[in-house]
């Protein structure tokens, strides 16, 4: 994948969604993430290895990120985290954070920017609609 996002043109590249990335094992081939090491062993990953862990999303960043390319990741967030990924490290690595979140109580659907990089924006949650014409802030 990391190759195919280098070697390829892309205006934009959408990683849907990263939690399946971040916990497998990775191969390495660059010298640049590390210098004795071509394989992370997915025990260490799954163990919870936060270096490791961190190394190889860095890895699939970095890539997003050299190909000049505008990248949109998802992860999955379980249910009362107080991590903005399911990995809780992936927020860290990002530029932008945007939180989509449902209100039962209130039948409504919100949106917050809890990150995003050389911006001016507010961390309130806004009320959204999805609809045929796509998401709108209402």
């Amino acid at each position: 994948m990391v190759n195919e996002i280098l070697s390829g043109n892309y205006d934009r590249v959408v990683l849907d969604s990263i939690t399946p990335l971040s916990e497998m094992p990775i191969y390495i081939n660059n010298p640049e993430f590390t210098s004795e090491t071509d394989h992370i062993d997915h025990d260490e990953i799954s163990t919870g290895n936060f270096p490791v862990r961190r190394l190889h999303l860095h890895y699939i960043m970095n890539a997003l990120e050299t190909s000049k390319c505008t990248a949109v990741v998802t992860s999955e967030l379980p249910s009362g985290s107080t991590n903005y990924s399911r990995d809780g490290l992936s927020e860290f690595l990002a530029d932008g954070v945007i939180i989509l979140s449902l209100d039962p109580t209130m039948d409504r659907r919100k949106l917050a920017v809890m990150k995003m990089r050389s911006t001016k924006h507010t961390l309130k949650p806004q009320n959204i609609e999805i609809g045929k014409g796509g998401m709108q802030i209402i």
